[in-house]
């Protein structure tokens, strides 16, 4: 972050989410040696309990300094000229709620899911197509499902109370589901600004036992569902429909089955 390649000012919000190695020490050694840089003022360091990567990312959330935010997963990284490139955008559309980018990664399989070789304008302001392409979830012609990579307007989130729901698993599919019929304006960098980096034992990959992640999604399945609208209810029947067809086609657990079960019964319905 600290070899960004702009005349842009910005500051970094570190959060220990309750590490228990030495990690919070390394992070205190490592601010006092920028102590003869810039960059010194505008880093800090917030430590807290363990709750997560949504607590991680409130605790930044409320105590953010500038107009946008920007989130940076821990496993990841983000290119020399990434800030550069999104906030140029930022001050070509000064109306824009979200800035969204393209991203590399090392993820077999996925390596044109996140970046922004689709059909995207520069610039949309119409909302019922931005709901509709954030909803999509990816795919060729959709923005991908994270809250890593973008700028976003610091008010924006503020006035919608859109902060991310703690103590569930996949909480960018919630927070992106809710962020959808809120965003009026949206503007694409055309660049990959970002890497998103995969690891055997992450969040993400690290599970094995389907059932045991079902229940773990099936919190944040059942708040989607009652966060329907009747403008946009196709698209998130479809956007709740892929989510769960990501994780529960292999349960074996009858419990689980019979959730799960409830839950698409109800989407047919709708």
């Amino acid at each position: 972050i600290f070899q960004q390649e702009t005349e842009f000012s910005f500051f970094v919000s570190i959060v220990n989410d309750g590490s228990t190695d030495n990690s919070p020490a390394m992070l205190e050694e490592y601010h006092t040696s920028l102590q003869a840089s810039p960059y010194y003022s505008a880093t800090e360091i917030i430590h807290q309990a363990n709750q997560g990567p949504s607590g991680a990312r409130n605790a930044a959330l409320r105590n953010i300094r500038g107009r946008y935010i920007m989130f940076v997963d821990s496993d990841d990284t983000i290119m020399p000229d990434c800030l550069f490139h999104l906030v140029n955008v930022a001050h070509r559309y000064p109306t824009a709620e979200i800035i969204a980018a393209g991203a590399k990664t090392n993820w077999k399989g996925f390596e044109k899911q996140f970046t922004m070789e689709k059909p995207f304008p520069d610039f949309a302001d119409n909302p019922q197509w931005i709901a509709r392409t954030m909803l999509m979830r990816g795919g060729k012609d959709g923005i991908p499902v994270t809250a890593w990579n973008r700028l976003v307007k610091k008010d924006f989130l503020l006035e919608h109370k859109l902060l991310f729901r703690e103590g569930i698993l996949h909480e960018d599919e919630l927070w992106n589901f809710m962020l959808a019929p809120k965003v009026s304006h949206i503007a694409f960098c055309k660049h990959d600004t970002y890497f998103y980096r995969t690891r055997p034992q992450s969040i993400m990959t690290g599970f094995r036992d389907k059932d045991v992640h079902a229940i773990a999604c099936l919190p944040m399945w059942k708040e989607m569902l009652e966060h329907f609208t009747p403008d946009l209810e196709k698209e998130q029947t479809h956007s709740l429909w892929q989510c769960i067809n990501d994780v529960s086609p292999n349960c074996r657990d009858r419990i689980v089955r019979k959730e799960v079960f409830g839950i698409l019964m109800q989407l047919t319905r709708k």
